[in-house]
């Protein structure tokens, strides 16, 4: 099952992520210290929760100092958020051919990209 977050101010605006981009996805999340305690647990029990624009913009700026800030253009990050580096673009294409969990920069890049300029998301 792939992600699909909805911008809750412009239902245009919507980011789909690939099914093996969705548990490294939900990791980062988790990780990043943008959610509450109940959204965690709503998260983890529903696949689902609503995030509003202050912390889209606070998960925007944890993937981009924290995650992207150290990352090359051929590494990626699997489903426990530890990040690894393909020695070039021809063996990333093969991890996604493989469709093995895992988050690479582009993925990365294109969803802070939509925190940025959203005004919160509904992630399903």
């Amino acid at each position: 099952m792939g992600l699909r977050l909805l911008d809750v101010g412009d239902e245009e605006h919507v980011l789909e992520m690939a099914d093996w981009n969705a548990r490294p996805t939900l990791g980062l999340l988790l990780r990043s210290g943008v959610l509450g305690l109940a959204a965690q647990v709503q998260l983890e029990e529903s696949g689902s929760v609503e995030v509003d624009e202050r912390q889209a913009r606070a998960l925007a700026r944890y993937l981009q100092q924290e995650v992207l800030a150290g990352m090359g253009p051929c590494d990626w990050i699997d489903a426990s958020g530890t990040r690894t580096t393909e020695p070039d673009e021809a063996a990333l294409q093969r991890l996604a051919m493989t469709r093995r969990d895992h988050l690479e920069r582009a993925s990365l890049e294109r969803l802070a990209a939509f925190c940025q300029r959203c005004a919160g998301f509904l992630l399903s």
